[in-house]
């Protein structure tokens, strides 16, 4: 590469040379070839010269950004937050058997059941008014069947007669069984264990 830069300017300055040699001989013609061609052969010597001193400089990569924070401990709970949707495995939806005026909800949206908890309970006034009668008029036909039954083992009263005690108190007995049933279907229970979801009442 030395070298090369070295016969271009030796070429360079013998043009040049040629050129004013020219101009003095009165040949402008030749002397302007001359010294365009001693022009060209100075720029050409000029960049040769650039690019080998450009190849001579080793190239330098820009320095990396680098960014730092300082390091601390924190705690890393193991959550993932995501949105989704969730169905019970169990579920049930209940309701009274028999209709009525409700007196007491025993429950809250969302709250925890045991199986057999009251959740709901109706107005049942009059039906325990009715059973505490039934169960009085039982009381009563249970001691005349007993009363019945004694005389009629000592043949005091026929056989008709004490039929027909035990036949009051039967029928007595299925009214207070009646009216215990009608009570408790006016009562909604949870069917087992769970989480309550949203009332409706």
């Amino acid at each position: 590469m030395t070298i090369a830069i070295l016969i271009i300017t030796i070429v360079a300055l013998l043009f040049a040379t040629a050129a004013i040699v020219f101009f003095r001989l009165k040949a402008p013609t030749a002397g302007a070839i001359f010294a365009t061609l001693a022009l060209f052969l100075t720029l050409a010597d000029v960049k040769a010269f650039q690019f080998r001193k450009m190849g001579a400089s080793p190239m330098t990569m820009p320095p990396t950004t680098v960014s730092s924070a300082p390091v601390k401990e924190e705690d890393w709970p193991p959550v993932l937050s995501s949105v989704g949707s969730i169905s019970a495995v169990q579920g049930a939806v209940v309701s009274t058997e028999l209709g009525g005026t409700v007196s007491e909800i025993r429950f809250q949206n969302g709250g925890e059941a045991k199986k057999g908890d009251v959740l709901i309970r109706l107005d049942v006034s009059a039906e325990e008014a009715q059973l505490h009668t039934a169960q009085a008029d039982l009381e009563l036909a249970s001691a005349d069947l007993q009363r019945s039954r004694d005389l009629a083992a000592r043949h005091v009263i026929s056989k008709a007669e004490q039929d027909a005690a035990e036949s009051k108190f039967n029928r007595l007995k299925a009214v207070v069984d009646q009216m215990s049933s009608m009570i408790s279907k006016k009562e909604v229970h949870a069917p087992f264990d769970g989480q309550l979801g949203i009332r409706q009442v």
